[in-house]
Protein backbone atom coordinates (compact mmCIF):
# COMPACT_ATOMS: atom_id res chain seq x y z
CA UNK A 1 0.00 0.00 0.00
CA UNK A 2 2.80 2.34 0.95
CA UNK A 3 4.75 1.39 -2.17
CA UNK A 4 1.70 2.16 -4.36
CA UNK A 5 1.15 5.57 -2.67
CA UNK A 6 4.85 6.38 -3.00
CA UNK A 7 4.72 5.48 -6.69
CA UNK A 8 1.72 7.77 -7.23
CA UNK A 9 3.48 10.63 -5.45
CA UNK A 10 6.51 10.19 -7.67
CA UNK A 11 4.32 10.26 -10.78
CA UNK A 12 2.53 13.43 -9.63
CA UNK A 13 5.86 15.03 -8.79
CA UNK A 14 7.24 14.04 -12.20
CA UNK A 15 4.27 15.58 -13.99
CA UNK A 16 4.66 18.79 -12.00
CA UNK A 17 8.34 18.96 -12.91
CA UNK A 18 7.50 18.47 -16.60
CA UNK A 19 4.85 21.24 -16.45
CA UNK A 20 7.35 23.51 -14.70
CA UNK A 21 9.95 22.82 -17.40
CA UNK A 22 7.38 23.53 -20.14
CA UNK A 23 6.45 26.84 -18.51
CA UNK A 24 10.14 27.78 -18.25
CA UNK A 25 10.74 26.90 -21.92
CA UNK A 26 7.68 28.91 -22.94
CA UNK A 27 8.95 31.87 -20.94
CA UNK A 28 12.34 31.59 -22.64
CA UNK A 29 10.70 31.51 -26.11
CA UNK A 30 8.66 34.61 -25.32
CA UNK A 31 11.82 36.40 -24.17
CA UNK A 32 13.66 35.29 -27.31
CA UNK A 33 10.81 36.50 -29.54
CA UNK A 34 10.78 39.83 -27.70
CA UNK A 35 14.55 40.15 -28.12
CA UNK A 36 14.29 39.23 -31.82
CA UNK A 37 11.66 41.93 -32.37
CA UNK A 38 13.82 44.49 -30.58
CA UNK A 39 16.81 43.44 -32.70
CA UNK A 40 14.82 43.72 -35.94
CA UNK A 41 13.51 47.13 -34.98
CA UNK A 42 16.99 48.30 -33.98
CA UNK A 43 18.79 46.89 -37.04
CA UNK A 44 16.28 48.18 -39.56
CA UNK A 45 15.83 51.50 -37.79
CA UNK A 46 12.08 51.58 -38.07
CA UNK A 47 9.75 52.92 -35.41
CA UNK A 48 7.84 50.66 -33.03
CA UNK A 49 4.53 51.93 -34.34
CA UNK A 50 5.49 51.07 -37.96
CA UNK A 51 6.67 47.62 -36.90
CA UNK A 52 3.39 46.93 -35.13
CA UNK A 53 1.50 47.94 -38.25
CA UNK A 54 3.55 45.52 -40.33
CA UNK A 55 3.31 42.81 -37.66
CA UNK A 56 -0.47 43.13 -37.57
CA UNK A 57 -0.61 42.39 -41.32
CA UNK A 58 -1.62 45.89 -42.31
CA UNK A 59 -2.00 46.54 -46.01
CA UNK A 60 -2.17 49.59 -48.23
CA UNK A 61 -5.49 49.88 -50.01
CA UNK A 62 -6.11 52.43 -52.72
CA UNK A 63 -9.02 52.50 -55.17
CA UNK A 64 -9.66 48.75 -55.32
CA UNK A 65 -5.95 47.96 -55.56
CA UNK A 66 -4.68 45.98 -52.56
CA UNK A 67 -1.30 44.54 -51.69
CA UNK A 68 -0.80 42.95 -48.29
CA UNK A 69 2.78 43.66 -47.29
CA UNK A 70 2.96 40.57 -45.08
CA UNK A 71 0.54 37.90 -46.25
CA UNK A 72 1.20 38.28 -49.97
CA UNK A 73 3.50 35.23 -49.74
CA UNK A 74 1.14 32.80 -48.00
CA UNK A 75 0.28 29.53 -49.74
CA UNK A 76 -3.37 30.46 -50.19
CA UNK A 77 -2.44 33.44 -52.36
CA UNK A 78 0.23 31.51 -54.26
CA UNK A 79 -2.04 28.62 -55.17
CA UNK A 80 -4.92 30.78 -56.36
CA UNK A 81 -5.01 33.02 -59.41
CA UNK A 82 -5.11 36.60 -58.20
CA UNK A 83 -7.93 38.51 -59.89
CA UNK A 84 -8.41 42.19 -58.92
CA UNK A 85 -11.97 43.19 -58.05
CA UNK A 86 -13.87 45.03 -60.74
CA UNK A 87 -13.66 48.78 -60.24
CA UNK A 88 -16.00 51.53 -61.36
CA UNK A 89 -13.47 54.23 -60.42
CA UNK A 90 -10.13 52.99 -61.79
CA UNK A 91 -9.43 51.71 -65.30
CA UNK A 92 -5.92 50.22 -65.07
CA UNK A 93 -6.47 47.50 -62.47
CA UNK A 94 -5.37 44.77 -64.92
CA UNK A 95 -2.31 44.06 -66.98
CA UNK A 96 -2.90 43.28 -70.66
CA UNK A 97 -3.34 39.50 -70.30
CA UNK A 98 -5.68 39.92 -67.32
CA UNK A 99 -7.71 42.57 -69.14
CA UNK A 100 -8.37 40.21 -72.05
CA UNK A 101 -9.54 37.44 -69.72
CA UNK A 102 -11.17 39.23 -66.79
CA UNK A 103 -12.19 42.77 -67.80
CA UNK A 104 -15.93 42.24 -68.29
CA UNK A 105 -16.91 45.85 -67.62
CA UNK A 106 -19.40 47.13 -70.16
CA UNK A 107 -18.87 50.15 -72.41
CA UNK A 108 -20.94 52.51 -70.22
CA UNK A 109 -18.80 51.69 -67.16
CA UNK A 110 -15.56 52.32 -69.10
CA UNK A 111 -17.00 55.58 -70.45
CA UNK A 112 -17.95 56.65 -66.92
CA UNK A 113 -14.44 55.83 -65.63
CA UNK A 114 -12.88 57.99 -68.34
CA UNK A 115 -15.30 60.83 -67.58
CA UNK A 116 -14.62 60.97 -63.83
CA UNK A 117 -10.90 60.94 -64.59
CA UNK A 118 -10.91 63.58 -67.34
CA UNK A 119 -14.04 65.72 -67.18
CA UNK A 120 -13.36 68.49 -64.67
CA UNK A 121 -16.89 68.81 -63.21
CA UNK A 122 -17.46 65.07 -62.82
CA UNK A 123 -13.89 64.66 -61.56
CA UNK A 124 -14.55 67.21 -58.82
CA UNK A 125 -17.72 65.62 -57.44
CA UNK A 126 -17.67 61.93 -58.40
CA UNK A 127 -14.02 60.82 -58.35
CA UNK A 128 -12.78 59.22 -55.12
CA UNK A 129 -9.12 59.03 -54.16
CA UNK A 130 -7.33 59.16 -50.78
CA UNK A 131 -4.51 61.13 -52.44
CA UNK A 132 -6.76 63.67 -54.14
CA UNK A 133 -9.27 65.01 -51.60
CA UNK A 134 -12.38 66.99 -52.48
CA UNK A 135 -10.74 70.32 -51.58
CA UNK A 136 -8.06 69.87 -54.26
CA UNK A 137 -10.55 68.71 -56.89
CA UNK A 138 -12.75 71.74 -56.17
CA UNK A 139 -9.68 73.99 -56.46
CA UNK A 140 -9.06 72.58 -59.94
CA UNK A 141 -12.68 73.24 -60.90
CA UNK A 142 -12.45 76.78 -59.53
CA UNK A 143 -9.23 77.36 -61.47
CA UNK A 144 -10.85 76.10 -64.68
CA UNK A 145 -13.80 78.47 -64.31
CA UNK A 146 -11.42 81.33 -63.51
CA UNK A 147 -9.49 80.53 -66.70
CA UNK A 148 -12.66 80.69 -68.78
CA UNK A 149 -13.61 84.10 -67.38
CA UNK A 150 -10.13 85.61 -67.63
CA UNK A 151 -9.07 84.23 -71.01
CA UNK A 152 -12.28 85.33 -72.70
CA UNK A 153 -11.66 88.81 -71.30
CA UNK A 154 -7.99 88.79 -72.36
CA UNK A 155 -8.79 87.76 -75.94
CA UNK A 156 -11.69 90.20 -76.13
CA UNK A 157 -9.43 92.82 -77.71
CA UNK A 158 -10.21 96.43 -78.62
CA UNK A 159 -10.93 95.33 -82.19
CA UNK A 160 -13.56 92.88 -80.95
CA UNK A 161 -15.08 95.55 -78.73
CA UNK A 162 -15.24 97.91 -81.70
CA UNK A 163 -16.85 95.19 -83.83
CA UNK A 164 -19.41 94.62 -81.08
CA UNK A 165 -20.34 98.31 -80.92
CA UNK A 166 -20.62 98.62 -84.71
CA UNK A 167 -22.45 95.32 -85.22
CA UNK A 168 -26.20 95.01 -85.35
CA UNK A 169 -26.04 91.30 -84.59
CA UNK A 170 -27.51 89.83 -81.43
CA UNK A 171 -25.12 88.77 -78.66
CA UNK A 172 -25.58 85.06 -79.42
CA UNK A 173 -25.05 85.49 -83.18
CA UNK A 174 -22.04 87.73 -82.58
CA UNK A 175 -20.50 85.10 -80.26
CA UNK A 176 -20.79 82.32 -82.86
CA UNK A 177 -19.47 84.46 -85.72
CA UNK A 178 -17.10 87.24 -84.68
CA UNK A 179 -16.02 85.77 -81.32
CA UNK A 180 -15.66 82.11 -82.25
CA UNK A 181 -11.84 82.33 -82.43
CA UNK A 182 -11.79 83.96 -78.98
CA UNK A 183 -13.87 81.11 -77.56
CA UNK A 184 -11.72 78.39 -79.16
CA UNK A 185 -8.45 80.01 -78.01
CA UNK A 186 -9.79 80.32 -74.47
CA UNK A 187 -10.84 76.65 -74.49
CA UNK A 188 -7.48 75.42 -75.82
CA UNK A 189 -5.28 77.45 -73.47
CA UNK A 190 -7.55 76.59 -70.56
CA UNK A 191 -7.03 72.88 -71.32
CA UNK A 192 -3.24 73.25 -71.34
CA UNK A 193 -3.20 75.08 -68.01
CA UNK A 194 -5.60 72.57 -66.47
CA UNK A 195 -3.46 69.58 -67.54
CA UNK A 196 -0.35 71.21 -66.08
CA UNK A 197 -1.97 71.79 -62.68
CA UNK A 198 -3.74 68.41 -62.70
CA UNK A 199 -0.37 66.68 -63.08
CA UNK A 200 0.92 68.57 -60.05
CA UNK A 201 -1.72 67.33 -57.62
CA UNK A 202 -1.85 63.61 -58.39
CA UNK A 203 0.58 60.88 -57.36
CA UNK A 204 -1.90 58.00 -57.20
CA UNK A 205 -0.47 56.23 -60.26
CA UNK A 206 3.06 56.32 -58.85
CA UNK A 207 2.00 54.46 -55.71
CA UNK A 208 -0.20 52.06 -57.64
CA UNK A 209 2.66 51.23 -60.04
CA UNK A 210 5.02 50.64 -57.13
CA UNK A 211 2.79 47.91 -55.71
CA UNK A 212 1.94 46.55 -59.14
CA UNK A 213 5.65 45.78 -59.72
CA UNK A 214 5.68 43.53 -56.66
CA UNK A 215 2.38 41.98 -57.66
CA UNK A 216 3.75 41.07 -61.10
CA UNK A 217 6.84 39.47 -59.54
CA UNK A 218 4.63 37.27 -57.37
CA UNK A 219 2.36 36.34 -60.29
CA UNK A 220 5.30 35.40 -62.51
CA UNK A 221 7.32 33.57 -59.86
CA UNK A 222 5.43 31.60 -57.21
CA UNK A 223 8.68 31.16 -55.27
CA UNK A 224 9.27 34.89 -55.02
CA UNK A 225 9.25 36.12 -51.42
CA UNK A 226 8.71 39.73 -50.43
CA UNK A 227 11.47 39.99 -47.85
CA UNK A 228 11.29 42.14 -44.76
CA UNK A 229 13.95 44.42 -46.29
CA UNK A 230 11.89 44.80 -49.48
CA UNK A 231 8.81 45.65 -47.44
CA UNK A 232 10.79 48.35 -45.70
CA UNK A 233 11.97 49.67 -49.08
CA UNK A 234 8.34 49.84 -50.29
CA UNK A 235 7.32 51.80 -47.19
CA UNK A 236 10.24 54.21 -47.69
CA UNK A 237 9.36 54.64 -51.37
CA UNK A 238 5.71 55.38 -50.53
CA UNK A 239 6.89 57.94 -47.98
CA UNK A 240 9.13 59.56 -50.60
CA UNK A 241 6.25 59.77 -53.12
CA UNK A 242 3.92 61.29 -50.52
CA UNK A 243 6.62 63.76 -49.44
CA UNK A 244 7.12 64.88 -53.06
CA UNK A 245 3.35 64.99 -53.48
CA UNK A 246 3.02 67.41 -50.56
CA UNK A 247 5.65 69.66 -52.18
CA UNK A 248 3.75 69.58 -55.49
CA UNK A 249 0.51 70.43 -53.68
CA UNK A 250 2.18 73.52 -52.16
CA UNK A 251 3.41 74.55 -55.62
CA UNK A 252 -0.09 73.94 -57.02
CA UNK A 253 -1.74 76.21 -54.45
CA UNK A 254 0.89 78.94 -54.95
CA UNK A 255 0.42 78.91 -58.74
CA UNK A 256 -3.36 78.77 -58.40
CA UNK A 257 -3.38 81.68 -55.92
CA UNK A 258 -1.21 83.88 -58.18
CA UNK A 259 -3.31 83.04 -61.25
CA UNK A 260 -6.62 83.65 -59.46
CA UNK A 261 -5.41 87.03 -58.18
CA UNK A 262 -4.43 87.98 -61.74
CA UNK A 263 -7.74 86.68 -63.14
CA UNK A 264 -9.73 88.65 -60.57
CA UNK A 265 -7.70 91.83 -61.20
CA UNK A 266 -7.95 91.65 -65.00
CA UNK A 267 -11.67 90.74 -65.10
CA UNK A 268 -12.51 93.55 -62.66
CA UNK A 269 -10.71 96.11 -64.84
CA UNK A 270 -12.28 94.70 -68.02
CA UNK A 271 -15.80 94.91 -66.61
CA UNK A 272 -15.26 98.48 -65.38
CA UNK A 273 -13.87 99.70 -68.70
CA UNK A 274 -16.18 97.81 -71.07
CA UNK A 275 -19.44 97.89 -69.17
CA UNK A 276 -21.60 97.45 -72.26
CA UNK A 277 -19.59 94.41 -73.32
CA UNK A 278 -20.20 92.41 -70.13
CA UNK A 279 -23.20 90.50 -71.52
CA UNK A 280 -21.30 89.47 -74.65
CA UNK A 281 -18.27 88.48 -72.52
CA UNK A 282 -20.39 86.36 -70.15
CA UNK A 283 -22.05 84.68 -73.12
CA UNK A 284 -18.61 83.84 -74.54
CA UNK A 285 -17.63 82.33 -71.19
CA UNK A 286 -20.80 80.22 -71.06
CA UNK A 287 -20.24 78.98 -74.62
CA UNK A 288 -16.61 78.14 -73.73
CA UNK A 289 -17.79 76.02 -70.80
CA UNK A 290 -20.42 74.26 -72.92
CA UNK A 291 -17.91 73.59 -75.72
CA UNK A 292 -15.43 72.16 -73.20
CA UNK A 293 -18.08 69.82 -71.77
CA UNK A 294 -19.05 68.64 -75.26
CA UNK A 295 -15.39 68.07 -76.21
CA UNK A 296 -14.81 66.16 -72.95
CA UNK A 297 -17.75 63.87 -73.59
CA UNK A 298 -16.80 63.24 -77.23
CA UNK A 299 -13.10 62.59 -76.49
CA UNK A 300 -13.83 60.29 -73.55
CA UNK A 301 -16.45 58.47 -75.60
CA UNK A 302 -13.79 57.83 -78.26
CA UNK A 303 -11.21 56.75 -75.64
CA UNK A 304 -13.68 54.33 -74.04
CA UNK A 305 -14.54 52.88 -77.44
CA UNK A 306 -10.86 52.48 -78.37
CA UNK A 307 -10.14 50.80 -75.03
CA UNK A 308 -12.86 48.22 -75.66
CA UNK A 309 -11.52 47.71 -79.19
CA UNK A 310 -7.98 47.16 -77.86
CA UNK A 311 -9.32 44.42 -75.57
CA UNK A 312 -11.51 42.91 -78.28
CA UNK A 313 -8.70 42.83 -80.87
CA UNK A 314 -6.12 41.72 -78.25
CA UNK A 315 -3.74 44.50 -79.31
CA UNK A 316 -1.11 45.02 -76.60
CA UNK A 317 0.30 48.17 -78.22
CA UNK A 318 -3.17 49.69 -78.62
CA UNK A 319 -4.00 48.79 -75.02
CA UNK A 320 -0.84 50.53 -73.70
CA UNK A 321 -1.69 53.68 -75.67
CA UNK A 322 -5.16 53.80 -74.12
CA UNK A 323 -3.75 53.30 -70.61
CA UNK A 324 -1.23 56.10 -71.29
CA UNK A 325 -4.05 58.48 -72.25
CA UNK A 326 -6.02 57.43 -69.18
CA UNK A 327 -3.09 57.95 -66.77
CA UNK A 328 -2.01 61.24 -68.37
CA UNK A 329 -3.09 64.09 -66.05
CA UNK A 330 -5.37 61.81 -64.04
Amino acid sequence: MKNSQSKNNREILGKRIELLKAEMNKSKRVKNISRTRETLIGENKIGLQQYRKIENNSYIENNNFKLNLININVNEVKKKTYIPNLSEQILNIYNFKEAIEYDKRNFCTIFYIFLIAKQVIMHAFLYRSPLEPLSIRLSLLKFMLGCDLALNAIFYTDDKVSEKYNSAKSAIKFAFTNNLIVILLSTLIGYVMFIFLANLNNSTNQIRNLFREEEEKIKNNKKYVVSFGRKKEIICEVKRIIRNYKIKIIIFYIIEFICMIFFWYYVTIFCNIYKKTQLSWLLDCLITIIIRIIIDFVLNLILALLYKISIGTKSNCFYKVMIFFYCFSS
